[in-house]
């Protein structure tokens, strides 16, 4: 009767080890995937954030008048807005060129921004720390006009401002009209 007892009690032992095993693996699994899934979800936040912070620059950039600097002063704007967004801004790549889309003018901007933080809970040798990502916007150049040309050619009546959209050869004062630049 001992010898019966002692084989089941064996097995109960067994059995509740493999319980005890097969809870920790389980527990594990889902910390695992928990901390995957809230990584993703912050991944995701900040990707938003740099969309919506490239398209801002592109637009702002595109807005600029001819002689101003765009890159120096989108780079800027892209870094102000980056700050007030609450991301880091010492480890941000801001790069702002010229194209041509469809014929248009455009400003191209890629921002990318590195070590973007990322949560790490117990099992912190399995999901990275930190994160790197990126956007790209481009936004088209308006034909804004560089300069006013005000034509009246009668004293007693009101003249006109028309708008100067192409600059003529010699530059809008070799037209011999006067000029309004806004």
């Amino acid at each position: 009767m001992s010898n019966r007892f002692h084989v089941r009690r064996n097995q109960v032992g067994a059995v509740l080890a493999e319980g005890v095993v097969s809870i920790w693996l389980i527990v594990t699994i889902v910390v695992a995937s928990i901390s995957l899934l809230i990584n993703t979800g912050m991944s995701m936040f900040y990707k938003q954030k740099i969309a919506f912070i490239a398209m801002q620059s592109a637009t702002y950039a595109a807005q600029l008048k001819l002689g101003d600097d765009r890159q120096t002063k989108g780079e800027s704007y892209a870094k102000s807005l980056i700050k007030t967004m609450g991301l880091p801004v010492i480890n941000s790549e801001i790069t702002i060129k010229e194209l041509i889309v469809e014929g248009a003018p455009s400003i191209e901007v890629d921002i990318t921004l590195a070590n973007l933080p990322l949560f790490h809970g117990p099992e912190s040798g399995m999901l990275p720390f930190s994160v790197t990502l990126g956007d790209k916007a481009v936004a088209i150049r308006q034909q804004a006009p560089e300069a006013y040309v005000w034509l009246n050619n009668n004293p007693k009546m009101s003249g006109y401002l028309l708008p100067v959209v192409r600059m003529p050869a010699g530059g809008v004062n070799q037209s011999g009209l006067p000029v309004v630049i806004p």
